[in-house]
């Protein structure tokens, strides 16, 4: 296995405590991806917004950490509007954000190459 494949293995093992940078911001985006994949943008917003162990501030964070600016500014946006919206906007937000959401598994797995070449100190040390 190589050293992408352990940590975004590490990422995914909610057993294991990640304390490196790049392990935690993985761990945001990856998890944000999976619930916003799953449910729909607006549907992730919303989930991660009272969140204590990834607050979307945080998982907003995690995608301008790997350079994901595009869906930074995206996420950012949905949950501003989420916040100031009243309930009968909320399907016209869902219809607006959702097909917006731009990342894939590979998306991911790049920014994570990338980060990984340029600063792999901010990754735990392979076990």
């Amino acid at each position: 296995m190589n050293d992408l494949d352990c940590i975004w293995n590490r990422a995914l093992d909610y057993d294991l405590a990640v304390a490196a940078p790049g392990d935690r911001a993985l761990r945001d985006v990856l998890t944000f991806d999976g619930t916003a994949s799953n449910g729909g943008l607006l549907n992730a917003v919303e989930s991660f917004s009272g969140d204590p162990e990834f607050p979307v501030e945080r998982v907003i964070e995690a995608f301008h950490y790997f350079s994901m600016e595009r869906t930074a500014m995206l996420v950012s946006s949905c949950a501003a509007r989420r916040r100031s919206a009243e309930d009968r906007e909320l399907e016209s937000l869902e219809i607006e954000f959702d097909p917006q959401y731009p990342v894939a598994g590979e998306d991911i797995s790049a920014a994570l190459e990338v980060k990984l070449m340029a600063a792999p100190q901010a990754f735990q040390a392979r076990e």
